[in-house]
């Protein structure tokens, strides 16, 4: 037969036992609890692009992925836009002057506020700007 471990408890001077089923019970009862932990890193991969466009005329400005392209028209004046991104995202940006040849000015801004993209151009009448730009 075999011999069971007894723990004494002093104060009542009862013995408990510490059975190995009891044991393994305990042990997945931690386990689980353990394993319901709820991580909140979601949100962190996440967060705003800023894009901002300026025209010196009209100019239709597009940007996203190529399956999913947000459009707008700018007139002779700045736009700013705001693309939610997971980190790492390659985003596209198109901006074709309408009506004449003109300066076109194009910044894009991470979610931490810094620029990650500054850049100039000259473009002539529907002659479209691509732009391919990794925020991270």
């Amino acid at each position: 037969m075999k011999k069971l471990n007894y723990l004494s408890l002093s104060s009542t001077g009862r013995k408990m036992s510490i059975q190995p089923k009891n044991i393994l019970i305990m042990m997945m009862v931690l386990l689980a609890a353990a394993g319901c932990k709820k991580t909140d890193t979601g949100d962190r991969d996440y967060g705003y692009a800023k894009i901002v466009v300026k025209c010196e005329k009209k100019c239709d400005v597009s940007f996203g992925t190529p399956d999913k392209m947000n459009s707008y028209t700018v007139e002779a004046s700045t736009g700013t836009y705001y693309q939610r991104y997971q980190r790492n995202y390659n985003v596209d940006i198109n901006i074709t002057p309408i009506d004449a040849n003109q300066k076109l000015d194009l910044s894009v801004y991470s979610r931490e506020e810094k620029q990650i993209f500054s850049n100039s151009v000259l473009r002539a009448s529907n002659d479209t700007w691509i732009s391919k730009i990794l925020i991270p």
